[in-house]
């Protein structure tokens, strides 16, 4: 994993977990990958208010190319 730019190691750790439940909780819509970025870092940015959902999008997608 690169080093994230916006968010700690610990958050994008976090965001990639929810990346990978995007599939469940997109079950039945479009679960592109682009899609399941977008879903993991709304969730994340839910839980911590204080991140910018582009931000947590940019370094959840960096981590997993």
């Amino acid at each position: 994993m690169n080093n994230p730019k916006f968010v700690s190691r610990e958050g994008v750790e976090e965001m990639i977990e929810l990346y990978h439940l995007s599939r469940t909780a997109l079950s039945g819509k479009d679960d592109s990958r682009h899609n399941r970025i977008i879903w993991a870092a709304s969730e994340f940015v839910k839980k911590y208010p204080d991140t910018k959902k582009t931000l947590a999008y940019k370094d959840l997608a960096a981590a997993l190319e």
